[in-house]
């Protein structure tokens, strides 16, 4: 006896079987297997409750817009300051190995002059500075006894005559003193009595001559200054102070440009390791970021955006 075959499962609406039809298409409203269901019947589609403005994709777009300029400048900078890296150590004192062409005749440096000339970066613990004059007590005050005129007071101004035209001369003077000291701010001032009692502690401590003094001198103390000052500039601040002081006592300074001080000022520059801070640019990509969070409407905003262009 043979088996019964399977039934065969049908649509209730079109009557064909359901293995023809598409998923979810069968049913009591089916039509047909190529024809859709009624529109009042067909699936419906859930909107976005929330959707997004084009306000929002702009502000989207525009945080995605700021986040790209920003580290592209900071790549910039980067390369920037590795490129400036590079430029330091290639033009540094000691020139790369097998690099070096020598033009002249052989030199030979010993070890101690290579720390001698390397003064200011190799400094032993023997070395003295000028701290240790200034915090010499005994120095310090050697020097306040051998130049009581560093204020500009002579010493017979401080007994004026009681009455005559001695009195009326010492007045004058204490007046061209007071005009002197009056030529300059106060904090100018103060730093050209810092350099010149720095160089009279130097003279005082190593017996080398003050007013007048003389290119070795000059030269001397120029060195000896490396040991502390950090930066060549300040040291050429210092030596000029030194002209300065021999003018106000109407003397005669050494020349700015004696061959001795000259190199040694030069020599002090390129083998210091120094380097000056500069501010980097304010570029168009910035000020473009500041304009959008800036209201031009707002009059202080608007200044600060006419300042931010004079910059």
């Amino acid at each position: 006896m043979g088996r019964t075959p399977k039934r065969v499962k049908k649509c209730s609406g079109c009557g064909e079987p359901l293995s023809c039809h598409k998923a979810g298409q069968y049913g009591k409203h089916c039509q047909g297997v190529d024809k859709d269901p009624p529109a009042d019947k067909q699936p419906i589609e859930l909107e976005d409750p929330n959707p997004k403005s084009a306000m929002d994709v702009l502000e989207q777009r525009k945080a995605e817009l700021e986040k790209a300029i920003a580290e592209a400048e900071l790549r910039n900078e980067v390369a920037a300051l590795e490129k400036r890296l590079g430029a330091l150590k290639s033009s540094g004192p000691t020139p790369p190995s097998g690099e070096a062409k020598q033009t002249g005749p052989k030199v030979s440096t010993s070890a101690e002059d290579a720390a001698t000339l390397g003064a200011a970066l190799h400094l032993g613990p023997g070395d003295l500075t000028l701290d240790h004059l200034r915090m010499n007590k005994e120095l310090v005050t050697r020097v306040n006894e051998n130049y009581p005129d560093l204020e500009f007071v002579t010493p017979d101004s401080k007994k004026a005559p009681a009455k005559g035209p001695a009195s009326q001369l010492c007045l004058l003077d204490r007046q061209v003193a007071a005009s002197k000291r009056s030529a300059f701010a106060t904090g100018t001032y103060n730093n050209l009595r810092t350099q010149w009692r720095s160089f009279l502690l130097f003279c005082e401590y190593f017996g080398l001559p003050a007013l007048p003094t003389d290119v070795p001198t000059l030269a001397r103390y120029a060195q000896f200054l490396s040991r502390s000052c950090k930066s060549p500039d300040t040291i050429k601040i210092y030596v000029h102070g030194v002209r300065q002081l021999h003018l106000f006592h109407g003397l005669t300074a050494p020349p700015a440009n004696a061959f001795d001080l000259k190199l040694v000022l030069t020599s002090l520059s390129r083998h210091s390791a120094h380097v000056s801070q500069q501010k980097l640019p304010i570029t168009p990509s910035i000020l473009l970021r500041l304009r959008s969070l800036l209201d031009l409407r707002r009059p202080l905003h608007a200044f600060r955006r006419i300042i931010a262009l004079l910059h």
